[in-house]
């Protein structure tokens, strides 16, 4: 399905075969997306639980419609809120920030199941720990669960199926009561649930408790062309302020790559360049070239770039990807994956001229 095909999808094409308020409260089960998708992100999988389906045309329609876009905002102020309570008195000095649960919202939901793959993110890892961070993400979808079972649960969902509400009763109205039971139950968790490790409140994600140390990558095998990059534990990665956009992803990169020549390099420049046009399609390959080569740490700063950034984390979070050829086609499958996304949510339009 091409990305304009699925930005015109209206919600009289969307197949339902009851009307949801009249069908019953689900009992057990959330028959939403997996919360460790590695190709769906937060903020689709949470409206995954609220609708009970998989299917992301569905799911990108309603996130791109007024009530969905609407309860979508109210469940990262919520998810703030729980931030801050997870977090304690810890971020005094460097307080979260909506902007800050936007970046959790937006990442896949397989970049919070990992680690190392969450404290590559840029600021977010600053503000709230990864175990913090999945606690509230384990409550949250515990709360959507439960409220799904609810009244208030089958009235969300009539309500972003079919734009209609039951006795004259507002839009507003019913998000808000929806709401409420949400936030009430996912304080609750948060609450009493013990959190020195993932094991915890793991049910909600996967049944693995805790991520081993992978074992060091070794250096690739020099060469005389071109002089080997010397690459960390990828489980250690960190940023290098005083390098380019392009060389911390390729640091990134070559950490899954058993080995790396001039060849690989411009294979996986290539793919860089082809999926930074997916996320930025009115940018001239100068343009391109550009952002790549420019400051880390600024590049940053803009959307173009922190997309790119963003499925980068994704497309490296397997460790079974090692040839380069799978790497790069990972690499643009990501890409696609983010501006589909960004597509039929609107942002990305708003964002051509950067």
């Amino acid at each position: 399905m091409s990305l304009v095909s699925l930005a015109r999808i209206s919600f009289a094409n969307l197949r339902i075969d009851a009307p949801a308020s009249k069908r019953k409260p689900t009992s057990s089960g959330h028959f939403g997306q997996r919360a460790d998708s590695a190709h769906t992100s937060v903020r689709l999988i949470a409206l995954s639980r609220v609708l009970l389906t998989k299917d992301e045309a569905v799911l990108l329609t309603v996130a791109a419609s007024a009530n969905g876009a609407e309860l979508l905002r109210q469940l990262e102020a919520a998810a703030l809120r729980l931030a801050v309570l997870a977090v304690g008195g810890s971020t005094a000095l460097n307080p979260l920030n909506p902007g800050n649960i936007a970046t959790m919202f937006n990442v896949t939901g397989s970049t919070l199941a990992r680690q190392e793959s969450y404290e590559a993110l840029f600021g977010l890892p600053d503000k709230i720990s990864w175990v913090d961070a999945r606690a509230v993400y384990s409550a949250l979808l515990d709360a959507l669960a439960f409220a799904r079972t609810a009244s208030a649960g089958a009235a969300v969902e009539a309500l972003l199926l079919t734009n209609a509400t039951e006795n004259d009763t507002s839009p507003a109205a019913v998000i808000s009561a929806f709401m409420t039971v949400v936030e009430e139950r996912a304080t609750h968790r948060l609450n009493t649930s013990p959190r020195p490790g993932v094991t915890s409140y793991s049910s909600s994600l996967t049944s693995s408790s805790t991520l081993p140390t992978p074992s060091p990558v070794p250096s690739p095998v020099p060469s005389a062309a071109v002089p080997p990059l010397t690459l960390p534990p990828l489980a250690d990665f960190r940023i290098e302020p005083a390098t380019s956009l392009e060389s911390n992803l390729m640091r990134r990169i070559e950490g899954r790559l058993h080995q790396s020549d001039h060849e690989d390099r411009t294979t996986i420049t290539a793919a860089l360049d082809e999926g930074l046009s997916l996320l930025l399609p009115a940018a001239t390959a100068a343009r391109r070239q550009e952002l790549l080569a420019t400051n880390v740490l600024i590049a940053l700063t803009q959307p173009g770039a922190a997309w790119l950034w963003s499925s980068i984390l994704e497309a490296t979070s397997s460790d079974r990807v090692s040839r380069v050829d799978d790497m790069a086609t990972s690499i643009i499958n990501s890409c696609s994956a983010t501006a589909a996304s960004l597509f039929a949510e609107g942002e990305l339009q708003a964002a051509l001229g950067l």
